[in-house]
């Protein structure tokens, strides 16, 4: 009798365990790097950005080196990516000047339709109000990013704004 409901409390561990897997949304990891990070922002930044937030992808070199300019990036960059198998984030927003934002990491989420990018604060202290710019320039793995259309961000100031990769070609048009 004892054998009996032991085997029937593994077998009710087992079935809640399956269940658990296959009704998990948790959002997979994507492959990324920190290529650049600096205090600066496109020109045209509080006319593009949406929540706060102006997100670009480049997929070569000439997009990469065109968005580096538009970004007013200082720093020479030093190597090329591998554009058959990378893409660049060209991601600009807005943080406090006493809580500089840093990358965390980035998860494909969405069913893989957007990419979420979580920040992280670097102080201890109060944050100021201030708006301090800041361009982050993040490597990614090109096939992850096939069919992303959006950038979701983590708890960007207590909101999580979701916005489209904008594009070079409409701009110049």
């Amino acid at each position: 009798m004892k054998l009996r409901i032991y085997m029937i409390i593994i077998l009710w561990f087992a079935i809640g365990m399956v269940l658990q897997g296959c009704g998990s949304t948790k959002a997979q990891t994507a492959s990324s790097k920190l290529i650049h990070a600096e205090k600066t922002l496109p020109l045209n930044y509080f006319e593009l950005a949406e929540q706060g937030v102006l997100v670009y992808k480049a997929s070569n070199q000439d997009e990469f080196k065109a968005l580096w300019e538009k970004f007013r990036l200082k720093e020479e960059l030093q190597n090329e990516l591998d554009w058959g198998k990378k893409v660049a984030i060209f991601l600009g927003i807005v943080e406090s000047g006493t809580c500089p934002l840093q990358f965390e990491s980035a998860e494909l989420a969405g069913e893989n339709t957007e990419i979420m990018v979580r920040l992280e604060g670097s102080s201890e202290m109060a944050c100021t109000d201030d708006a301090t710019p800041r361009t982050i320039v993040i490597e990614m793995n090109q096939s992850e990013l096939a069919g992303v259309s959006y950038v979701k961000i983590d708890n960007y100031f207590g909101i999580n704004p979701r916005v489209e990769f904008h594009q070079l070609e409409e701009e110049n048009n």
